[in-house]
């Protein structure tokens, strides 16, 4: 077990699955750092994650606060319209704001899927579009929701 512990740290960087510590050339079965007991198949486990994640997750920063800011946005209609529903308060649910917060609603939904969609390429599509484009999107799914309900608010005490 100790060999192939060696063979498979000679040449990787491969972190410690307790404390982070670089392993790569290791003599010993246990982590210099932390003393966690190693064994290649965890360290095979953790490796084959790690790579599977970083296929699917952006490294661009850009586009992961956009995927976060449309995802927290998606909240502000969908809160509001069901907040209206639970108090039956007709100024909230009249006809013209609940279709309004339908359409905000489904914008929003309509953000999530750009970032998440596998239809459209989804985040590892995002990686060859241009930093411009990436930056707009970002703004639009964290402004899309909160902006939408103050222009509500505003709408409402003007009209």
């Amino acid at each position: 077990m100790g060999e192939a512990l060696r063979e498979f740290l000679a040449e990787r960087d491969a972190p410690c699955p307790r404390c982070g510590y670089n392993l790569r050339g290791l003599a010993g079965v246990e982590c210099p750092e932390c003393g966690l007991a190693l064994s290649v198949e965890r360290l095979k486990e953790e490796e084959e994650h790690r790579e599977w994640r970083e296929r699917r997750m952006p490294r661009d920063p850009i586009t992961t606060a956009g995927l976060i800011g449309s995802i927290l946005s998606l909240g502000w209609p969908l809160a509001l319209l069901v907040l209206g529903v639970l108090l039956r308060d007709a100024t909230v649910v009249d006809a013209r704001r609940l279709g309004l917060l339908a359409l905000i609603a489904v914008v929003q939904v309509g953000l999530v899927v750009v970032y998440l969609g596998r239809s459209m390429g989804g985040l590892a599509g995002m990686k060859d579009w241009p930093r411009r484009r990436k930056v707009w999107l970002a703004v639009l799914a964290w402004c899309w929701g909160p902006g939408a309900i103050v222009g509500m608010i505003v709408w409402q005490a003007v009209f």
